[in-house]
């Protein structure tokens, strides 16, 4: 039963986080979100450079806007929007 409390506190939670952060999240450019997307899935510049034909440096600046219109703090932020707005490709 704890489980099944712990499963919905935490499904509660990040709702509550989509919902705190939908504005933010919607500021986001589409080439941005695309940058978002693949970064919450695990890629790093240099592959996100490669699948979208743009320079290591461009994805690098698209990264510190995302972060400050996010402002996104740590690691645990990025997994939170990448949960609580479906990007996490398994």
């Amino acid at each position: 039963m704890d489980k099944v409390i712990q499963k919905i506190a935490y499904l509660l939670e990040m709702e509550e986080f989509k919902r705190t952060h939908t504005m933010k999240f919607d500021v986001l450019s589409p080439r941005e979100k695309e940058i978002f997307i693949l970064t919450t899935n695990g890629k790093e510049a240099p592959e996100i450079a490669e699948l979208l034909g743009i320079s290591r440096n461009t994805i690098n600046n698209h990264r510190r806007n995302i972060i400050q219109k996010l402002e996104i703090k740590g690691e645990k932020d990025i997994i939170n929007y990448g949960i609580a707005f479906d990007l996490l490709e398994f």
